[in-house]
């Protein structure tokens, strides 16, 4: 009866520690990997814009800053998600655990330290098509229905 209960005990055990991880090499578009940059609204005399960077290890981060027009120095940022993605299928791309951090003062724009922890945001679904030399990511927000959502967004990649 020992040797019955160890055998199951051991089977039990591997099963555990057999999980999948969700963010292994086939849930990651290749493609995908790099920093996409998407021109924005102007703040003032700088010029604000987005950026989404795909890590090959399945991070994400978002951000939203500005820049000096004449210098392209990084001005400050009004806000960054980051949190983990993965292709759930073709043309799909799913994030979770997405932290936001914003910025709680009255300037359109802060240092990056400066922003501040507000929380997670719910998973989100976006559909995304590459050019075919691959240095345009077209990506649109699976939107709930009723909802408002914004349309399809254009990124270059750098």
């Amino acid at each position: 009866m020992k040797q019955h209960l160890s055998l199951l005990a051991l089977i039990v055990a591997f099963c555990f520690a057999c999980k999948k991880d969700n963010t292994s090499a086939e849930n990651i578009d290749t493609a995908l990997t790099g920093i996409w940059i998407k021109a924005a609204a102007n703040a003032g005399t700088s010029t604000g814009k987005e950026s989404v960077e795909f890590s090959s290890n399945g991070d994400i981060i978002i951000n939203r800053y500005y820049v000096n027009p004449s210098t392209q120095q990084i001005l400050g940022y009004a806000y960054r998600y980051t949190g983990k993605y993965q292709v759930s299928g073709t043309g799909v791309v799913q994030l979770s655990n997405m932290k936001i951090f914003a910025n709680n003062t009255s300037d359109p724009y802060v240092a990056a330290e400066k922003l501040t922890n507000k929380g997670n945001s719910a998973d989100q679904q976006f559909t995304y098509q590459l050019t075919d030399f691959k240095t345009v990511l077209n990506w649109t927000v699976v939107c709930p229905p009723n909802a408002d959502c914004i349309g399809t967004q254009q990124y270059t990649k750098q």
